[in-house]
């Protein structure tokens, strides 16, 4: 046996072991450190600091991805969708992300898109949340106020109806109030007799 070798060997793997062991956990541990300062920047209202702390994070850790998510959304709240949608966009293309992250992802990113102006967008990415979680609540109010926006009154009905669904609650009055709008357009565009319907299934539902 060649015994220089293989006590070579033996050397090496202690070696490794020990930066293994004590190396990485303790560098994980600043990482976690670091993280742990921007949250509590961000319950202060500090975003600089906060921004300034996930930087840091990302530098140490390109994997942390919750860091990322972060840093996103503080760019938003500041205005700068822009850049918030390039950082929540280059998150989607990670590799074996967890379906929990992949819905806060793509909620970052309708938030983004909605900053941005750019419904179109913003209503895919709830869409994307929908695939994943079906009764996810965020996902089908925020999908509501798009419709809204859009004057889309006959999706928004079916939206009420199916956030009612899972709240297991009633509200008849905004069913109602969207038939009304409803009714409204069909008046503007001289389709009177349809408007009527609308307007009297409103009644029904909400006397």
């Amino acid at each position: 046996m060649n015994w220089p070798l293989f006590i070579f060997l033996i050397l090496l793997l202690i070696t490794g072991g020990s930066i293994f062991f004590y190396y990485r956990p303790k560098q994980q541990a600043r990482t976690e450190s670091i993280y742990t300062h921007a949250l509590n920047a961000m319950v202060r209202g500090d975003t600089r600091t906060a921004l300034s702390r996930l930087r840091d994070v990302v530098k140490q850790d390109t994997n942390h991805i919750d860091a990322y998510l972060q840093m996103g959304d503080i760019l938003r709240e500041e205005g700068n969708a822009e850049a918030a949608i390039k950082i929540h966009q280059s998150l989607t293309v990670r590799p074996n992300l967890s379906n929990e992250i992949k819905r806060e992802i793509h909620k970052s990113l309708a938030l983004d898109f909605e900053q941005a102006n750019q419904l179109a967008k913003a209503r895919r990415e709830a869409e994307l949340v929908l695939k994943l979680d079906k009764k996810n609540i965020w996902a089908n109010k925020f999908l509501l106020t798009i419709f809204e926006q859009q004057r889309e009154w006959d999706k928004a009905t079916q939206m009420s109806k199916t956030i009612q669904r899972i709240n297991q609650s009633q509200d008849p009055s905004q069913i109602a109030r969207f038939l009304v709008y409803q009714g409204m357009d069909k008046h503007e565009r001289g389709d009177h007799a349809e408007a009527i319907t609308t307007f009297q299934k409103a009644v029904k539902i909400a006397p």
